[in-house]
């Protein structure tokens, strides 16, 4: 009859309409999906290619979550032991450069106060050097973290030492001069 052609044709018709929908939507979600390799390889591209080392830390667990390469290069760990670190286990421990240091630092940074300081680091090998940290929090995957922006100045500090030994150095020179020159005009 009329009727169940007519209620066949609309359910053809509904069939058609939901498959059109289904396969829009499963195009939409691979092109999601695309976008969001995407987006996830170019910040893996731009944080590994950074000059400076950058590990994102974990509020909750105290635990380095993330490490790009130059990091992993200054400290000697690779990610997955990263994955078991904390950032104090990279501190010196040489007093203010103690564990308890980093954290006073770290508090003030999760406070919202981003913290800018030197630090004698450890690697893995355990060789002490100097470093710039840079702390901010932020927020990823609505987490609070902490991302450390760190660049080894191990260099301009053997400068700066080696400019401070200069100085005194051309000091003593300077102060003997002086004396010299004093007993030269008080003696014949």
């Amino acid at each position: 009859s009329s009727i169940t052609i007519l209620v066949g044709v609309l359910a053809g018709i509904s069939i058609f309409f939901l498959y059109k929908k289904a396969s829009l939507d499963l195009r939409q979600r691979k092109r999601t999906e695309e976008a969001l390799m995407e987006s996830e390889a170019n910040y893996r591209a731009i944080f590994n290619a950074a000059n400076d080392a950058i590990f994102i830390y974990d509020l909750e667990t105290e635990q380095i979550l993330n490490m790009n390469q130059k990091m992993c290069e200054m400290t000697g760990y690779n990610p997955e032991e990263a994955g078991r670190l904390s950032a104090v286990d990279l501190s010196s421990g040489v007093a203010p450069h103690t564990p308890e240091g980093a954290l006073e630092l770290i508090t003030k940074a999760v406070d919202g106060d981003p913290q800018l300081f030197e630090w004698m680091a450890k690697d893995k090998s355990g060789r002490l050097f100097w470093v710039e940290v840079n702390l901010k929090r932020t927020t990823i995957r609505e987490k609070a973290r902490l991302v450390a922006v760190v660049r080894d100045i191990s260099k301009r500090k053997q400068i700066e030492e080696a400019l401070r030994e200069s100085r005194q150095r051309y000091q003593a020179v300077s102060e003997l001069i002086s004396d010299y020159a004093y007993a030269y005009r008080v003696e014949p």
